[in-house]
């Protein structure tokens, strides 16, 4: 039976404490408490529970009613930050390579950011369609919440992305700038993500935002890298390839380093202990990542010290690699 009696609102002088009236003349017995929350800092979803007693005893009052913990996220919360992801990435790596190693966009990169922006705005809604669906948020309430301030914020460089990536699309005059533009743009939409995620909840917090927006760029430098690559050599064999491929390998080397060294230092900071790595999802995750990154990091070598070196006669199995990298990625 629901005893409450109104809404919950924020205690005056609190923000961090609420309050609910409850029906008056409660009879005796144990209560529960069952709470639900968004963070305003990650927009991550919690839920807990405590137990009080009217007219009983403390012995009679359950202690296992405290309950909190994070709620694992939601299959649409997985997919859509999966959409979101790999389209920043992938606009990233296009347009560095492109301008790395071209003297301007082909067309094909072209078409790959603009499928990436237009990955990178779907994925922006959803990511807050899924939080405000996880906090049961309707639509007329997201605005006035700290979700809509979220997807303004996620929204601005996502939109100006969309709006550059096709610019640059239609375009072949202002090449630079526009791909300037999109690659602040995808920044800046990397940065309002690294905002709104754990790494924002911790201390240090300004090195752990700093690391985990170079470790989100340095993936979108090597692994979009990566795929623009697969894209470009795809039935396609020309005499500017092994510069290219050659290119992309300097960029990779640097941002598998990168990717490496803030992976690490994020890790320390949310494990925090050896048994953690074993015992909890999270660490599992972490270890299969770093599984990952190993098998990536032996592809890249074979391409770099041993196929590389040899071109533009293995210019066909640099293509197997590659695209098996990306497929891994």
């Amino acid at each position: 039976t629901d005893v409450d009696a109104g809404a919950t609102t924020v205690v005056s002088g609190n923000p961090e404490e609420l309050k609910v009236a409850l029906k008056p003349h409660l009879t005796s017995g144990v209560y529960t408490v069952t709470w639900k929350t968004v963070s305003t800092v990650d927009g991550h979803l919690a839920t807990g529970s405590f137990a009080f007693g009217v007219g009983v005893s403390a012995a009679s009052i359950p202690k296992t009613a405290a309950v909190v913990g994070a709620n694992p996220p939601s299959p649409l919360a997985v997919v859509a930050r999966l959409i979101l992801y790999a389209g920043l990435i992938t606009v990233l790596g296009a347009l560095v390579l492109g301008v790395y190693a071209f003297a301007a966009l082909p067309a094909r990169l072209r078409f790959v950011v603009v499928v990436g922006a237009v990955a990178g705005l779907a994925g922006t809604i959803t990511v807050v369609a899924a939080q405000a669906y996880s906090a049961g948020v309707g639509i007329a309430d997201v605005f006035a919440s700290s979700l809509g301030r979220s997807l303004l914020a996620r929204a601005v460089p996502a939109v100006v992305l969309l709006i550059a990536a096709i610019a640059l699309r239609r375009s072949n005059r202002a090449d630079k700038v526009l791909a300037t533009v999109a690659a602040v743009a995808v920044l800046a939409a990397m940065a309002v993500d690294v905002l709104n995620s754990h790494a924002a909840a911790q201390g240090p917090m300004l090195l752990n935002e700093f690391a985990q927006w170079l470790h989100i760029g340095a993936v979108g430098i090597w692994i979009g890298g990566v795929v623009a690559l697969a894209v470009l050599l795809v039935r396609r064999t020309t005499d500017r390839d092994p510069h290219v491929v050659r290119r992309l390998s300097a960029l990779a080397g640097v941002g598998i380093v990168v990717v490496a060294i803030t992976g690490v230092f994020r890790s320390v900071i949310e494990i925090q202990t050896w048994e953690n790595l074993v015992s909890t999802a999270f660490g599992v995750l972490v270890l299969l990542k770093v599984g990952l990154l190993l098998v990536l990091g032996g592809l890249g070598a074979r391409n770099r010290y041993g196929y590389i070196p040899r071109l533009p006669r293995t210019i066909h199995r640099i293509r197997r690699v590659v695209t098996t990298e990306g497929v891994i990625a």
